[in-house]
């Protein structure tokens, strides 16, 4: 980002960032505004964008699925 590269990170709940980092945005309640504090911080020229996809059962059926399959092909 420093060095004008935009990242962009999309996936399952990635603003809130259950899994590996806390807050990487925040909504505003009442004009459902973005921030993400770390584009504001940084100052730079390349920019976070984080993409949020919903969480669902049957994506969560899925990676137990595809994981079950790779342990199979391995043994």
């Amino acid at each position: 980002m420093l060095e004008g590269i935009d990242i962009r990170i999309s996936g399952q709940d990635v603003g809130r960032g259950t899994f590996s980092h806390r807050h990487a945005m925040f909504v505003d309640q009442q004009t459902e505004g973005v921030i993400v504090p770390l584009n504001d911080e940084l100052k730079a020229d390349g920019k976070l964008e984080l993409a949020n996809s919903s969480l669902s059962e049957m994506a969560v059926l899925g990676v137990i699925f595809l994981l079950n399959y790779c342990v199979q092909l391995v043994y």
